[in-house]
């Protein structure tokens, strides 16, 4: 760690009429995240050799980890500082709160010093953000523009980062307490999720079933996959004697790149396929062998059951925006590919599954989770409950009733 200092002139001592020189420390802390220098600044009064000793100390004291005066410390420079140690991050989640810190958080409060920032200015700000939002990102004309608040869900998010950050402030005792922590937040809106009916999947099956969407689109329906698990099995992930496939890992798009990562759950799991599954991916498989035939050299074997062009992995927003056309075309609308998840679930719970059954097919880590987001579903279960009930106790009495 480098230390200088500067004389920067000389003042007068008060209640004299001595003289004494004015010196600045600075203390290289390297490079921020983006580049930028970071450093510690300090003014002494005295002579060259008080001057030289005061930065002895600083320097020590900064190898052996005292912390700096919060005080001099802004949040700007906080977040950034404490994002660049954040590397248990995956891809996807690391560039959520990178645009969170630098969209949300910088701009409303970077400008603060960290021990300036309380509950009432967080608070505040999220009572803006829920009433004003912000600035549409493309508007040509933003005088003009209107603002879109920010629902309570995404307060949530940016809520998450900033109390992980302060609780890391709070750790390194650079602020006296977490100003985010217990605090009290927006409540979340009900939002039912939307599942296909009977005849809205049959149309979107059948607009789907002169293209490479079928199968996929079955398989989803069949499973209650994820459309990155979808896009990520291969051939050794499916057993189609045995009727199952093996949940292993999931394709995620990130800025300007494809990777594979670890399921959400961070597990494998296994879901059993329906026949009429099967069959759509037997047939799959045969037009997959004819395409890869006709590309010959071009083709690239990944082994991925449901691939791009020649073979190479299918950019998640691709899938997207050919199943959206599917919909289209299916009369249903422009959707979605996950609604193809929910109503998986939804059928599933309808058709007396019990929900451990259901949580395991999709992946959730609990079955209060799968209850929670189908809470819809409710009325439909409860009304099925009491009709099995009543024939249960109906079928009870009529034995009763029996002669001996």
């Amino acid at each position: 760690m480098k230390g200088y200092m500067v004389k920067r002139g000389t003042r007068r001592v008060r209640g004299s009429d001595k003289h004494t020189s004015c010196w600045r420390l600075f203390v290289e802390l390297g490079r921020r995240a983006d580049g930028k220098r970071e450093r510690r600044t300090k003014t002494v009064y005295g002579t060259e050799r008080d001057a030289a000793k005061e930065l002895r100390s600083l320097l020590r004291e900064h190898d052996a980890g005292v912390r700096s005066n919060p005080s001099q410390l802004d949040v700007e420079h906080f977040l950034r500082r404490w994002f660049a140690t954040k590397t248990d991050l995956e891809l996807g989640t690391r560039e959520d709160y990178e645009a969170v810190i630098e969209q949300r958080l910088i701009p409303a409060f970077g400008k603060l010093k960290l021990d300036r920032l309380d509950r009432q200015v967080i608070r505040a700000q999220y009572s803006r953000w829920l009433a004003e939002g912000r600035l549409p990102r493309k508007s040509k004309k933003p005088h003009k523009a209107k603002r879109a608040s920010l629902s309570s869900a995404t307060i949530r998010k940016i809520h998450t980062v900033l109390r992980g950050a302060l609780q890391s402030a709070f750790d390194d005792n650079l602020v006296v307490r977490n100003m985010a922590a217990g605090l009290e937040l927006p409540k979340l809106a009900v939002n039912e999720r939307r599942a296909l009916c009977a005849d809205e999947f049959k149309a979107l099956l059948v607009a789907a079933s002169s293209s490479r969407m079928y199968a996929p689109i079955l398989t989803l329906l069949a499973t209650g996959l994820r459309r990155g698990e979808l896009l990520a099995l291969r051939w050794k992930d499916l057993d189609l004697d045995r009727r199952r496939l093996a949940v292993r890992r999931s394709l995620e798009s990130t800025k300007g790149a494809l990777r594979f990562k670890a399921p959400k759950t961070a597990k494998t799991r296994v879901v059993t396929l329906p026949e009429i599954a099967i069959d759509a991916l037997v047939a799959h498989r045969v037009w997959q062998n004819k395409e890869r035939l006709r590309m010959g050299e071009a083709w690239v074997d990944n082994d991925l059951v449901f691939a791009g062009f020649a073979g190479g992995p299918w950019e998640p927003h691709n899938f997207s925006r050919d199943f959206r056309k599917c919909a289209i075309a299916a009369g249903i609308g422009s959707i979605g590919s996950h609604i193809l998840r929910h109503t998986a679930a939804t059928e599933m719970l309808r058709q007396g599954l019990h929900p451990k059954v259901v949580a395991d097919r999709l992946g959730h880590a609990t079955t209060r989770m799968t209850l929670d987001i189908y809470s819809h579903m409710s009325p439909d279960l409860e009304s099925d409950a009491a009709a099995r009930m009543n024939v249960a106790l109906n079928a009870a009495l009529a034995e009763k009733a029996l002669p001996a």
